[in-house]
């Protein structure tokens, strides 16, 4: 049982491991769209029907959102805290129900935020197109928001747009979420305005160049409105819309880079100052620019004097403990080829961000292959976490019994969620 010498989000305690969502399309005549435009049979097997999304996937989502938006927030040392993630945790703690197997609003709460009903429902969005297409949490990449990064003649306000490939498909959502103060299934005037816009979009995409090609081009787009109230409203509700697409994108480059992206980031999180993750970080750049990316398969990430790195993340393992030189001297979660590192922000509670060791292997060793088809079952899971962190950032957490020397250890335990995409994350407590 946790002790209550230490503070904890009780909505992390209390969280089920899926949540149910009711996903449908918006109306027949979207229905029929997606029956077509190459939309694949699993839209219309999900639509119509109660789907159970990981709790571990909706969490990566909300949780790490500043990751995808903000990856610089992730290459600082204070990085948990500038990203937001114990803020975000907090606006769940206060606003949001998810105790009873769904997404819900707390009781007493009589508006919902703009911010907070948007995050919520790009979250379940990705969560409802990830069981129709083969992609994860690591697999999807913000599209700009700036007025200056879009094309003109696109509306900036119109836009919260993720772009995926399933590595066949290049795919971009438009999430929305409203809040309901009557049945989830009503369609208000919020919902009928977010449709709007969707239409809105779909046609300027028609008529302005820019919006075909590069980074807004699209093989399938879909439009998402995300409904919840409080639990009396009734489950979650993910309206489907069809937004048309150009077609012919380059699937498997968009799916390996998102996934680079995404490993580069935690590696930025958990050991920023390491020679690794720097080499690491010019390599994806360096693939970024390039147009073949076929070239830099299987060529692992170098050293200054030209050696391969691959040499510290040999061993590393789907299941079971493994012990890689990367790991060595750092956070691991026992039992697991996870390694990490614990955060502690002023009095919120202790907090784990680890990385499956298999996906770092993965980018260390550029294998192109194993990384689009990389995937890990979601899972929540009761762990001990056997931490190794700086002797100044534990004498920074209050530990009383800080020796000298370069580490502190010490074992924590806590509830882990380890997504889809190869992230764990958890709030935990000392032994």
């Amino acid at each position: 049982m946790p002790c209550p010498k230490y503070p904890r989000f009780k909505i992390l305690d209390e969280l089920p491991d899926y949540l149910v969502v009711d996903v449908d399309c918006y109306d027949e005549e979207h229905r029929v769209k997606l029956s077509g435009n190459g939309y694949p049979p699993a839209v219309q097997s999900i639509a119509g029907t109660t789907i159970k999304i990981p709790s571990a996937d909706f969490l990566a989502y909300f949780l790490f959102r500043k990751q995808r938006f903000r990856p610089d927030l992730y290459s600082q040392l204070k990085a948990v805290k500038k990203a937001h993630l114990y803020e975000a945790a907090a606006e769940l703690e206060h606003l949001v129900a998810l105790r009873d197997g769904t997404i819900a609003i707390e009781d007493g709460v009589v508006k919902a935020d703009s911010t907070l009903t948007g995050r919520i429902g790009e979250a379940v969005s990705l969560c409802a197109i990830n069981q129709i297409h083969d992609t994860g949490p690591g697999d999807w990449l913000a599209l700009p928001e700036g007025v200056d990064e879009i094309p003109r003649g696109l509306r900036p306000c119109d836009f919260r747009i993720q772009t995926a490939s399933d590595g066949k498909k290049v795919i971009q959502v438009e999430a929305k979420g409203s809040f309901a103060r009557e049945s989830v299934d009503f369609k208000s005037k919020a919902v009928r305005a977010h449709a709007s816009d969707i239409l809105r979009k779909k046609e300027t995409h028609a008529v302005v160049p820019e919006a075909k090609s590069g980074i807004w081009h699209a093989d399938l787009r879909y439009g998402t409105i995300t409904v919840f109230g409080d639990l009396t409203k009734g489950t979650a509700r993910c309206w489907l819309l069809d937004p048309p697409a150009e077609g012919n994108g380059d699937s498997y480059r968009l799916r390996v880079i998102a996934r680079m992206l995404h490993a580069t980031n935690l590696l930025q999180l958990l050991a920023p100052r390491s020679q690794l993750t720097i080499a690491v970080v010019n390599r994806v750049a360096s693939v970024l620019l390039g147009e073949n990316i076929a070239q830099f398969d299987g060529r692992p990430v170098l050293r200054q004097n030209g050696e391969s790195f691959s040499d510290v993340v040999e061993g590393a393992a789907e299941m079971g403990t493994s012990r890689t030189k990367f790991s060595a001297n750092r956070t691991q979660v026992r039992g697991h080829p996870v390694v990490g590192a614990i955060f502690k922000s002023r009095r919120m509670p202790f907090l784990f961000v680890g990385i499956e060791e298999n996906l770092l292997k993965a980018i260390v060793d550029q294998e192109l292959d194993a990384l689009s088809s990389y995937a890990t079952k979601p899972r929540v899971f009761e762990g001990l976490v056997d931490a190794v962190m700086p002797t100044g950032s534990a004498k920074e957490m209050g530990f009383p019994d800080v020796l000298s020397g370069p580490y502190f250890r010490k074992v924590f335990r806590g509830r882990l969620f380890s997504s889809s995409s190869g992230v764990v994350f958890g709030q935990v407590e000392p032994l």
